[in-house]
């Protein structure tokens, strides 16, 4: 998704959308080197780029709903979000969204969102990193579908937890969004889809400028979803 970028379905349920602008897949839900293979949780390593494909760092994500942080936790560098309402999945059902990421090197040290604080949809509410146990600057992100409990184990959504694990081409569309090939193919194991239609809530458009209240922000937003959109 872009900066700012909201979206409706015809019901006025928001829409989930994959907070990165651009983005490759260093290690996927199915990986084995710490992701246990899937066989608990769906975890995805993720590396930023831009629209244009240069690498990022420290690179902005965007909240795919409006989110409100209810818990985080400095050693793990780990931080649980979840959607305000029930919201749009990309499996077409209704519910709360969940959202684990870990990396943020705001969480270690002390600037990041308080638990309680509420990030709308298109705003920043995680940057990707290097904090925690990690090897190299990305965000580790995982996605639940389901009321949090936060008396259940919180580090990662599973099977077992009543927000459950669900794999995020099943939870957030790709508007907007480019994927990068990885050097693995890991991309081609993912089957993510874009939502057609939909309504755009009074507000700002993606970007700073133009804004949707600009009539040339049509213009715009075609001519850059016509650039960076990739269906897969």
């Amino acid at each position: 998704m872009l900066p700012n970028q909201r979206l409706n379905d015809p019901n006025g349920k928001q829409v989930c959308l994959f907070p990165l602008e651009a983005f490759s897949i260093s290690q996927p839900w199915w990986g084995t080197y710490s992701h246990e293979g899937g066989s608990r949780y769906y975890a995805n390593d993720l590396i930023p780029y831009d629209t244009n494909g240069t690498r990022l760092f420290r690179a902005p994500c965007y909240a795919p709903v409006d989110l409100k942080l209810l818990w985080k936790e400095v050693p793990n560098c780990v931080a649980l979000w979840q959607s305000v309402e029930k919201v749009h999945f990309a499996d077409d059902t209704l519910d709360y969204l969940g959202i684990i990421v870990y990396h943020d090197n705001d969480i270690t040290n002390g600037t990041y969102s308080n638990v309680g604080d509420i990030k709308r949809q298109g705003e920043v509410f995680n940057r990707t990193g290097t904090g925690g146990n990690v090897s190299g600057d990305h965000v580790h992100l995982e996605t639940g579908k389901g009321e949090v409990n936060l008396s259940q184990y919180l580090y990662h959504f599973l099977e077992t937890t009543n927000c459950k694990r669900i794999k995020p081409d099943e939870a957030l569309f790709i508007n907007d969004t480019r994927i990068i090939p990885d050097a693995w193919n890991y991309y081609q194991g993912y089957h993510f889809k874009t939502y057609e239609g939909g309504v755009v809530p009074p507000g700002p458009g993606p970007g700073p400028e133009p804004t949707r209240n600009n009539n040339n922000w049509k213009k715009w937003a075609l001519s850059r979803s016509k650039k960076i959109i990739l269906k897969y």
